[in-house]
């Protein structure tokens, strides 16, 4: 007997069997229990989510003799009919291959036969998106009132491309993506059914392959029974996949983010020559960075990624050595370069561009700066001169009588007038001023010592003073700022909100 793929063998005959979509099967269920059949179906949704073994099923359901809550008893003689290839009353057309408008013209010659065995004739049209539009427009009325023993079941994955005018007659029914818990419960069915012995990270990763996609899945699990000797394990998919060894994978991550460059050419070039694509690369690299943010910040990392332990803990123990800011980052990169790499003219050199690139990330600069800052505190005990300001002491009553909100308004029509003046001096002196109020019928600037000298010579403080009056009515009044010294402390301070409380304490 000839063999028959997985995803043929274990094609669902019963919506019971169908996983993923519970919400049509519902609705479908429903219809055939309540005898309230429609004339037109349309299954839209992503490749090998269901959609044609729907139909089948439904199909089956509507004529069977004795339906068990809305699923085909798979028993009864129509059942049996129905189910062989040659059956006359489910015909399944390939619009791809039959998408002229000759194809539709036949069709509609033939709607007028009765069915043979059941109720109803079915016409199951696949890849419908791929009529012509003289095809739609044959179509149309015949869908739109068929006989009363036909029913059309619409199939395709690109909805978008098909005419409101066909759209508006069919019951849509949009097929979604099937979850990985779901696929992982489906294989370990199979590969038990089939005697083949696995390990929960391999079946896992099989699923991840699928994205969604049952027959993808399948696919790729027939694959792996074919080529696992005994035992299915983690890094048999691997190599079915062509992805790259997750050990390959660390390695590369911690070069990028150590900023090793001669490392990841290394890598890159030795990865390559072990005959991997660099777009397959690309994708586990990216997916590794997310794994590792994963790590970072889920709950229950473990129960999400479903790794092997040895993986699983080198994975926990690097993403707790870098900055979440830095991941998020190198995940955009990879990302898109995902894209650039489908037009790239020399894939590796692009991705190797990005690798370096998420390297020589300057956005830590700040903390660089500041470590070696300290490190030289620590070394020469000598901090070099910066100053802050540092506010007067005022009592209560003080603060209370400044208005802040009125000395903010004065002073930016004070700066434009400045601004318009030829003394040049002045305009210096008056820059990066944040700090002024009125208080007591005057108008008070908080300038540092620079600025106190420049603004107390006569000709600039006179001049300053009539464009405050002019603007205000109020007198200028000049307070200066103490100064001192920044400290280890104030260092360690900016230090630790850089890069976290968590990561720095200070004692």
């Amino acid at each position: 007997m000839a063999y028959l793929a997985i995803y043929r063998k274990y094609r669902p005959v019963s919506f019971d069997k169908l996983i993923g979509q519970q919400h049509i099967v519902r609705t479908l269920t429903n219809q055939i229990k309540f005898d309230r059949v429609s004339h037109a179906y349309l299954f839209t949704g992503t490749r090998g989510t269901g959609k044609t073994s729907a139909a089948r099923i439904f199909a089956r359901a509507i004529n069977c003799l004795h339906p068990v809550d809305g699923n085909p008893c798979n028993e009864c003689v129509v059942c049996k009919e129905l189910v062989k290839q040659n059956s006359m009353d489910i015909v399944e057309i390939d619009a791809a291959s039959n998408n002229g408008v000759d194809a539709i013209r036949d069709l509609r010659e033939k709607v007028g036969y009765m069915p043979s065995v059941g109720k109803y004739k079915v016409y199951i049209i696949d890849e419908v998106h791929m009529l012509t539009d003289s095809a739609y427009n044959a179509l149309l009325k015949t869908l739109e009132e068929p006989p009363k023993h036909v029913v059309f079941i619409l199939c395709t994955t690109e909805v978008q491309k098909m005419p409101a005018t066909i759209l508006s007659r069919c019951l849509r029914f949009d097929f979604k993506l099937v979850g990985i818990d779901e696929l992982n419960s489906l294989m370990s069915g199979i590969l038990d059914d089939v005697g083949v012995e696995y390990t929960k990270e391999a079946v896992n990763a099989v699923a991840a392959a699928g994205e969604g996609s049952v027959r993808d899945a399948l696919s790729v699990l027939d694959r792996c029974v074919a080529f696992a000797e005994g035992k299915l394990e983690y890094n048999d998919v691997l190599q079915i996949l062509g992805a790259t060894d997750k050990n390959k994978i660390y390695q590369l991550a911690e070069a990028i983010f150590t900023r090793d460059v001669a490392g990841v050419l290394e890598l890159v070039d030795s990865i390559a020559k072990s005959g991997k694509s660099i777009s397959v690369l690309a994708k586990d690299i990216a997916v590794y960075i997310r794994d590792m943010l994963i790590c970072q910040k889920c709950q229950n990392p473990k129960q999400i990624l479903t790794l092997p332990e040895d993986i699983y803990q080198k994975l926990v123990e690097q993403s707790q050595k870098y900055d979440q800011n830095r991941l998020l980052f190198a995940l955009d990169v990879f990302n898109k370069v995902e894209a650039e790499l489908r037009y790239a003219i020399d894939p590796r050199v692009t991705f190797e561009v990005a690798c370096l690139k998420v390297a020589n990330d300057d956005r830590d600069e700040k903390i660089v700066l500041l470590e070696r800052r300290l490190a030289q505190i620590e070394k020469n005990g000598v901090l070099p001169r910066q100053t802050k300001a540092v506010m007067p002491e005022q009592t209560n009553e003080q603060i209370h009588n400044k208005d802040y909100a009125q000395g903010r308004m004065v002073w930016a029509r004070v700066l434009k007038q400045v601004r318009n003046s030829d003394s040049f001096v002045l305009s210096s002196a008056c820059q990066d001023m944040d700090n002024m109020y009125v208080c007591d019928g005057d108008f008070v600037l908080v300038v540092n010592e620079a600025q106190h000298v420049l603004l107390t010579q006569t000709h600039h403080n006179k001049t300053l003073g009539d464009i405050v009056f002019a603007e205000s009515k109020l007198n200028l009044k000049l307070v200066k700022t103490a100064e001192k010294r920044s400290t280890v402390q104030d260092d360690l301070k900016d230090l630790q909100h850089l890069i976290g409380k968590d990561k720095l304490k200070i004692v």
